[in-house]
């Protein structure tokens, strides 16, 4: 076995052997009640945060889930609201909250609002695994209350990356209005046999995959599935050859809020054609069309199919290829 192979099993061997521990330590972590349903154990969620940005990513508010009601005074009813739910182990200051609060900032047509749950996606995985239901039901209710204090509930918009993706799904299950659209950004696979984010999570349910089968949730979990480069690792540009062993671990998984981030500002960047899989598209079997081609991320709701999608990126920054991303990889 060469090198090359070597270090990519290391990899796979890795993320399998997180996913048969978050299986395992969960199962341990079902209580029966005298009823004989089962049920999570309770905790307390008061330390979750909703994050405010204004015209600048180091300029927000920090408001309490406690006090969600204070969201109101700084909302500009003029303008949607994006809320974005951070991934495992992900604080305020991480890179895809960056690269998506920074994003819509720079769009200038949003509210900005980033669900900080960092006091309960840390270590171990299992840990955040169980917090997940909890968080996304505390975010729900206080988004509820919001609502049912006059903010439009269609001009909302939930965005979560890996487990945040899921506490988007739950989110979607808290509330008293169905959501106008949920985008999740390879939602995690570890720890699911089934993802809280559903296609009926939404009327618009819009999936990017990008580490399917190990990081990512490897099924057609929205109304319509983008699975760039195929969805599986490596992404272009995360081969363990090109970026080192440590960062090509999750490098794949990273790319799903990447590509979506760029397409914020850039919504014709990822144009993408219906498919029955990653093999016909490759032996272009799909050509686009006016009528069929959709678009990863940013613009992905007005889509007039639903199922999965294909396209190619580039290996680096811009990674949309406009309409060459439609025709198979060389």
């Amino acid at each position: 076995m060469n090198l090359r192979r070597f270090l990519v099993c290391l990899q796979l061997l890795a993320w399998a052997t997180l996913l048969c521990s978050a299986n395992a330590d969960t199962e341990q972590n079902i209580l029966e009640d005298k009823t004989g349903e089962t049920r999570l154990q309770e905790q307390d969620y008061s330390e979750v945060n909703f994050i405010y940005y204004t015209s600048d990513p180091t300029n927000f508010t920090i408001v309490p889930i406690n006090q969600v009601d204070d969201l109101l005074n700084l909302i500009d009813v003029q303008k949607p609201t994006v809320f974005y739910a951070h991934g495992y182990t992900e604080t305020p200051s991480g890179d895809s909250v960056h690269g998506i609060t920074t994003a819509f900032i720079q769009r200038g047509q949003h509210n900005v609002v980033l669900v900080d749950w960092s006091k309960y996606d840390g270590a171990p995985y299992t840990s955040a695994l169980e917090n997940v239901p909890g968080v996304g039901k505390a975010v729900g209710e206080a988004i509820d209350s919001l609502v049912q204090q006059g903010l439009c509930s269609d001009d909302l918009w939930f965005i979560g990356h890996s487990l945040g993706a899921h506490v988007a799904g739950a989110v979607a299950e808290a509330v008293s209005f169905t959501w106008k659209r949920i985008t999740g950004l390879d939602p995690a696979g570890p720890g699911y046999a089934k993802p809280l984010l559903t296609r009926e999570s939404a009327l618009v349910v819009d999936v990017v995959h990008t580490d399917a089968g190990v990081a990512g949730y490897n099924s057609n979990d929205g109304s319509i599935d983008f699975w760039p480069n195929g969805g599986h690792r490596d992404q272009p540009g995360c081969h363990v050859w090109e970026v080192g062993f440590l960062e090509s671990v999750g490098c794949s998984h990273m790319r799903s809020w990447q590509f979506f981030a760029e397409s914020v500002n850039d919504e014709q960047a990822f144009p993408a054609v219906p498919c029955s899989s990653y093999e016909d598209f490759q032996l272009g079997r799909c050509p686009p069309t006016d009528a069929n081609t959709v678009y990863l991320g940013y613009a992905a709701a007005q889509a007039r199919v639903e199922g999965s999608a294909y396209l190619v990126t580039a290996s680096k920054s811009p990674f949309g290829l406009g309409a060459k991303g439609t025709e198979p990889a060389q």
